[in-house]
């Protein structure tokens, strides 16, 4: 049945239907749910934006959130305080999980997990999509 309400979720579907579930509610149109390669732990994570206004969510800036893939462990890694969010969801994990790039103000950004640490690595304002080579 289709909805009217103007917040959108993050689901995870099994491709034989056996399974759905909503693993992120309240996240905003735009998103966009990266899964990273599993890291040396086997384990593999999704990265994915939070509307800052999600009944404007077309519109708003956006958090960028980390979560288990099942859901769980869900972290904000950005904004922190006095920082707007992010106009799009525009990112790349490292190949080995550790890291991830993000598109902020048109540069990009290195965010650490282990230090829990942003670093900017352009200042043209102009990088739009980041990709990661090995």
């Amino acid at each position: 049945m289709a909805s009217d309400e103007p917040t959108f979720e993050v689901w995870a579907l099994a491709r034989d239907g056996t399974v759905s579930a909503a693993l992120a509610k309240q996240t905003g149109m735009w998103a966009r749910p990266t899964w990273s390669l599993p890291d040396p732990r086997g384990e593999s994570r999704i990265a994915f934006g939070v509307a800052l206004e999600p009944s404007n969510s077309e519109k708003s800036r956006y958090a960028l959130d980390v979560m288990d893939r099942d859901g769980g462990n869900k972290k904000q890694i950005f904004p922190q305080a006095k920082e707007d969010g992010l106009v799009a969801m525009r990112l790349v994990w490292s190949p080995d999980a550790r890291q991830l790039i993000a598109v902020r103000d048109n540069d990009l950004w290195l965010y650490d997990f282990a230090s829990a640490r942003w670093s900017q690595l352009t200042a043209n304002a102009a990088s739009a999509q980041p990709r990661w080579a090995k």
